[in-house]
């Protein structure tokens, strides 16, 4: 006997891991390779009560990196880097990893931050498209306005540019009238 569920209506409003691919901080496969715990870690996750540590080799520059898991396995922040053999002294990595807290916290709220805004633009957009819709239902135009409702027709909101874009397009193709344009 099989029941079936009724389609679940998510919406994800902020996806850390997300937000960490657009802001860069995630650890590429073709760049970046997590290296086996040395002596050296070891000692730095103890010393430091941050069992988050880690090292990576860089391809690119062919540097070791110190960072610090933010999603462990997935997103990290960078310490320091430094070539083969010529690891940060103590009094750095004292101050360094001190102030890597802060940091991390401060690219968490701003990634956040970054998620949070583009949502509100999105939401201020459907606000927009709903209002366009009823508009163009008012106006007899119901095809229209079910196509502007479920999002059928092009439609780009006023904090995206819609307005001030469509009109910046329409004078350059008033002042473009009647001219050849050429490239080359």
């Amino acid at each position: 006997m099989s029941e079936e569920t009724a389609p679940l209506d998510i919406e994800i409003i902020y996806d850390p891991v997300a937000e960490a691919h657009h802001e860069g901080l995630v650890l590429d496969a073709t760049r970046h390779r997590v290296m086996p715990d040395s002596e050296f870690i070891l000692w730095a996750k103890r010393h430091y009560k941050r069992p988050t540590l880690f090292e990576y080799h860089h391809l690119e520059t062919d540097n070791i990196v110190l960072c610090d898991w933010l999603i462990r396995g997935k997103v990290a922040q960078e310490l320091e880097a430094y070539p083969h053999g010529e690891r940060p002294s103590r009094a750095f990595l004292d101050l360094r990893i001190v102030l890597c807290d802060k940091s991390a916290d401060a690219m968490r709220r701003k990634m956040k931050s970054a998620a949070e805004e583009r949502q509100r633009i999105r939401d201020e957009t459907e606000h927009e498209r709903l209002n366009a819709a009823k508009r163009l239902k008012f106006m007899g135009m119901d095809q229209e306005a079910k196509a502007m409702a479920s999002g059928q027709s092009s439609f780009v909101g006023t904090t995206q540019g819609g307005e001030a874009l469509a009109k910046a397009k329409e004078d350059l193709v008033n002042l473009a009238r009647g001219r050849i344009i050429t490239h080359g």
